[in-house]
C-alpha cells in the first residue's frame, strides 16, 4: 500500500495571472518532474509572449481597422498578409440591420461580450473556455463599399492555434 500522496493543484494568484502549482513528495517529483519541465519549456513561449501589446489601439481609422501583428495569431480581411487574409462579408440590407444580424450571430456563438459599438463598429471580446484568453474581435460596416471587414486577434501568445481562423469560419457560416 503506498503512503504517497496524489497530485493535488492548487490555484493562486488573482484572476488575470493564475498559477498552478503542485504538491509532490520526492519520488513523484523524480517520476513526473522531468515531464513537468519540459511541459513548461515547450507552452511558456506560446502563452507568455506578447507581440499584440495591450496598448494597441483598436477601431477604425480612416477606414481601416488596426493593422495585424507579425505573429500568427490573428485574421484580417483587411491585410496584405495572405496567410492571415479573410474574405470581407457582404451587408445584409442596412447598416442597422447589418448591425443587429451580427449582434445575433455574436450571442448565438457564446462566449464573447460586446465592449462598444458604434453605427459602424462593433468590439467584441471572447474568451476561451480552459485558459481564459481573451480574443479582440472586431466588424466594419463599410456601407460605401457595401462590406463588412472583419478582424480577430489574440491579446497573448505567439500562435493561436488557428483559433481565430476557426471563430471567424464560424460566424461566416452563422451570417
Amino acid at each position: 500500500m503506498s503512503t504517497e500522496e496524489p497530485l493535488s493543484p492548487r490555484t493562486t494568484g488573482n484572476y488575470r495571472q493564475a498559477t498552478i502549482a503542485f504538491d509532490l513528495n520526492h519520488s513523484q517529483l523524480h517520476t513526473y518532474g522531468p515531464t513537468l519541465a519540459y511541459a513548461s519549456m515547450q507552452i511558456n513561449p506560446i502563452i507568455c509572449r506578447n507581440p499584440m501589446s495591450k496598448e494597441q489601439k483598436l477601431g477604425v481609422t480612416d477606414g481601416k481597422l488596426a493593422d495585424l501583428p507579425r505573429s500568427p495569431n490573428a485574421v484580417s480581411s483587411q491585410t496584405n498578409q495572405s496567410a492571415k487574409q479573410v474574405e470581407a462579408l457582404p451587408l445584409k440590407g442596412s447598416a442597422m440591420e447589418t448591425k443587429a444580424i451580427i449582434i445575433d450571430c455574436l450571442s448565438k456563438m457564446g462566449g464573447s461580450s460586446i465592449v462598444s459599438q458604434t453605427d459602424d463598429y462593433i468590439h467584441a471580446v471572447f474568451t476561451s473556455l480552459l485558459f481564459r484568453f481573451k480574443d479582440d474581435v472586431e466588424f466594419y460596416i463599410d456601407v460605401f463599399a457595401g462590406q463588412v471587414h472583419y478582424r480577430s486577434g489574440s491579446r497573448v501568445g505567439y500562435s493561436d492555434m488557428g483559433a481565430n481562423l476557426k471563430r471567424y469560419k464560424a460566424f461566416k457560416a452563422l451570417y
